[in-house]
């Protein structure tokens, strides 16, 4: 099968000053790893391209720059089909009551809420949002500092928690895509020969054919660049793949 793949940055958190309980300072960058992980365990109609090191903002992300939709900027640099935004939204901690002797009576409940976001790589269009919302409990002292990239973290309650929502995330986005072709870009030409930017990771082997589709990027009435498909008659077949490209030839007489 085919698969697309999803370039996943940084997770963004909609407040830092929720990661000062458990000192998480480093949770955006472990979310977006372990969706990547999961992701590349789980999915069938896609794998991801983490770069958890870059952060993206949000706001920006949305905004044409130098007529380019930055999702589909950022897709051509990386290879990606897809950008998939996560947000932290919530991760705040319920207050418990103190018993009489001034002991926790048990461990508080912490919110996880997260939306996550994914852009079409060539249209810069969102294609797909959802929003999750599962509490769960943390099981740590009061002023404990919790690595967000441990193993402990991981295998709390809260951290197994994450992951099942990662989980059902992923296969959330594997039905997204499962409805819709998936499209690479030629990155190259030379008379009748052709580089595509997808290869192997993407299910492409030799003697695969496909059909070409003409992109145009038109105005609307605000100025912004819209990007319109339209079908073509060609097709190409492709004759050498490695990890990441594939080499094609051109058939038909006017394919050129």
């Amino acid at each position: 099968p085919l698969k697309a793949a999803i370039l996943v940055p940084q997770a963004q958190i909609s407040d830092r000053a929720q990661l000062r309980y458990g000192n998480l300072g480093n949770l955006q960058k472990a979310m977006s790893e372990r969706l990547g992980f999961i992701m590349r365990n789980q999915a069938k109609a896609s794998f991801p391209n983490v770069h958890a090191n870059e952060r993206l903002d949000i706001e920006q992300s949305l905004v044409d720059i130098r007529g380019y939709r930055l999702p589909s900027w950022l897709s051509e640099i990386t290879d990606s089909q897809y950008v998939l935004l996560p947000e932290i939204i919530d991760i705040s901690t319920d207050p418990i009551e103190a018993s009489m002797f001034g002991l926790w009576d048990s461990y508080p409940q912490r919110q996880f809420q997260l939306r996550l976001s994914l852009y079409h790589g060539i249209s810069g269009e969102q294609i797909w949002s959802e929003y999750y919302n599962s509490p769960a409990l943390w099981e740590f002292e009061k002023q404990i500092t919790v690595p967000a990239h441990s193993n402990r973290f991981w295998a709390s309650s809260y951290g197994k928690n994450i992951d099942s929502v990662l989980m059902q995330a992923s296969e959330d986005i594997d039905n997204v895509l499962n409805c819709r072709p998936l499209l690479g870009q030629i990155v190259s030409r030379q008379n009748n020969r052709v580089i595509i930017n997808l290869g192997r990771n993407n299910g492409i082997k030799v003697g695969d054919s496909f059909q070409l589709v003409l992109q145009q990027n038109l105005p609307d009435r605000l100025d912004n660049m819209r990007a319109v498909a339209g079908k073509s008659r060609a097709t190409i077949k492709i004759d050498q793949v490695t990890q990441e490209s594939a080499t094609a030839v051109l058939e038909g007489a006017n394919a050129a």
